[in-house]
């Protein structure tokens, strides 16, 4: 179509004076995004949300289900994200050893801290009977008066 060169090069222009060059994660320069892109990231978007192809064709106004795999279909793998997809950078077996090692560690603190409150709770239980003790000696049938013992007259 004639317009589709001007429309590009708008687009390419646009798309460098908001993004600049900058590299996105994937590696590639942001001023390189085509209408492609954006087409695709949508369809892969949709794909799963849609129960029937038809629909599918039906929002993207396609006759044949071939552009839908055009569409979704990159390089023979289909560009969904699956779990699987969400552990960048690490291996899933290495987010799996530190769940369960961290795991490990809150049992052992979970079990420390039930023994520090058994603890307290043991000295709370002294502390009281030293008060009631104390309390006890202080009573007027013990001789305390209530009142601090005079203090001794200098000599």
């Amino acid at each position: 179509m004639p317009w589709e060169p001007m429309l590009t090069f708008n687009y390419e222009r646009d798309t460098f004076r908001l993004l600049g060059d900058k590299q996105s994660l994937a590696g590639t320069k942001y001023s390189r995004l085509t209408m492609y892109d954006f087409r695709h990231s949508s369809a892969c978007y949709w794909l799963p949300r849609y129960k029937s192809e038809s629909a599918l064709k039906y929002r993207f106004g396609w006759k044949k289900s071939e552009m839908i795999h055009y569409y979704t279909e990159f390089l023979g793998m289909r560009d969904t994200i699956t779990e699987d997809d969400l552990h960048v950078g690490m291996e899933r077996t290495e987010v799996e050893r530190r769940l369960e090692t961290s795991e490990k560690e809150r049992g052992l603190l979970d079990e420390q801290l039930r023994s520090m409150q058994r603890e307290m709770d043991k000295i709370l239980q002294v502390v009281k009977a030293l008060v009631e003790k104390v309390d006890r000696n202080l009573l007027p049938e013990n001789g305390f008066s209530g009142s601090p013992p005079p203090s001794p007259t200098p000599a």
